[in-house]
Order: C-alpha cells, then sequence, then structure tokens
C-alpha cells in the first residue's frame, strides 16, 4: 500500500491516503477530472498488481466518484460536476 500510495502522488494525485490497513487496505486519493485518464494509465502500467489486468477487472479494484456530503450536517464540498474526483484502490 506504501508503493500504490506513492505511485499516486507521482502520477498526479492532489493528495492520497491509505485506509482500511487491518481489512487488507485500500488507497483513496484526489485527482483532478482533466487528468483521470492519464493519471488511472499511469497507476495501472506502473503497480505490479494491475498489470495485465483487464479493463473488466480493473474496474473491479479501482474507481473513481465525485466527493459527496455524507450523511447529514453542512455540505461544505462541491457538488457533482466539480474538478476534482476521489479514486479508491483496492489490495
Amino acid at each position: 500500500m506504501d508503493t500504490l500510495q506513492k505511485l499516486c502522488l507521482e502520477s498526479g494525485a492532489l493528495g492520497s491516503r491509505q485506509t482500511g490497513g487491518g481489512w487488507g487496505g485500500a488507497v483513496i486519493s484526489l485527482v483532478p477530472v482533466s487528468s483521470l485518464d492519464e493519471f488511472m494509465s499511469s497507476i495501472k502500467g506502473k503497480f505490479s498488481a494491475y498489470e495485465g489486468l483487464s479493463d473488466e477487472a480493473l474496474g473491479k479494484a479501482v474507481f473513481a466518484t465525485a466527493p459527496g456530503c455524507g450523511a447529514g450536517g453542512e455540505c461544505l464540498c462541491q457538488a457533482p460536476g466539480s474538478e476534482v474526483l476521489m479514486v479508491q484502490f483496492w489490495r
């Protein structure tokens, strides 16, 4: 997971962190929408666990989503259509 987080930052993520290490772990990164395709290609080519995966298989391990407001309270995040997406990588 350390390697994947480092690759995400090197590939253009604005920020990247690990989560859920006790359950296998995931890396969540903030990526500009305009850079998403290039970012995903870079990670697929550099992270050995993802090399050679079909698009379908990769889609089960990696996905992008717009940040949301959460379960309640005031929404302090940008609405859908914002310029940044969260990308989550499962191990």
